[in-house]
């Protein structure tokens, strides 16, 4: 807690009085200029007006920099905005002669088709992940799957931004599956990648290992309503 300056100046104020020379009676020799006590006294105010300075200094710099902390977060928010609606053009202008600013949505572009795909094996399955280059913000990705070379592809999940899926239905992972991965935002869809093929096995060991795995490309779809 910040000390009084003033308190402090009085306590110095009152050192030096104890420090300076008192008359008496003409028989009473003058005290000394200085006692321990007195000294003391003024050592202790001075340190106090000191540390006092330097908590003042220290708040002063934590002020500064917690504005300079306000000013980026608003910039950063700025940006934000200007990444998901575009920029804000010019509108008509004020009574001031200054130009508002007014949003326009803008649309974000379709996301682009996931790719480098990854399978790893899993305590009780698979992990399936891949790269996508995203966009601004609200993608998400549509995990179907469908029985190795046949079938039609259902969906089995649906993740955001972590770009992975966890598959632990450990009979169809046997017998053989193929995963597609189509991302998605708003109400828009974009291109699927590459169709991937796995099939789980056992060893003598009793543990799972992947006995096959396969990449074929697709052409990219056109994007089409969700």
């Amino acid at each position: 807690m910040a000390k009084n300056p003033q308190s402090i100046k009085s306590l110095l104020a009152m050192a030096q009085e104890l420090c300076e020379p008192r008359t008496g009676a003409p028989s009473t020799p003058t005290t000394p200029t200085s006692t321990p006590t007195a000294n003391a006294v003024r050592e202790a105010a001075a340190e106090l007006l000191a540390r006092d300075a330097d908590f003042c200094a220290q708040r002063e710099a934590l002020d500064a920099a917690r504005g300079e902390l306000h000013l980026a977060a608003a910039r950063m928010r700025d940006a934000i905005l200007i990444e998901q609606r575009g920029p804000a053009p010019l509108g008509p202008l004020t009574g001031t002669g200054a130009p508002a600013l007014r949003w326009l949505p803008a649309e974000l572009p379709i996301p682009s088709a996931p790719h480098s795909f990854v399978v790893r094996l899993a305590a009780s399955g698979i992990i399936l992940s891949w790269e996508a280059r995203q966009v601004g913000t609200g993608v998400r990705y549509l995990i179907e799957r469908r029985a190795a070379g046949s079938g039609a592809f259902r969906q089995v999940g649906i993740t955001g931004s972590d770009c992975f899926y966890e598959d632990r239905d450990l009979a169809s992972l046997f017998e053989g599956v193929e995963y597609r991965v189509t991302p998605g935002r708003r109400g828009r869809r974009g291109p699927c990648g590459a169709t991937i093929r796995v099939t789980l096995g056992i060893n003598g060991q009793a543990e799972l290992f992947i006995r096959d795995l396969a990449e074929t490309a697709v052409k990219p779809a056109l994007a089409q309503a969700a």
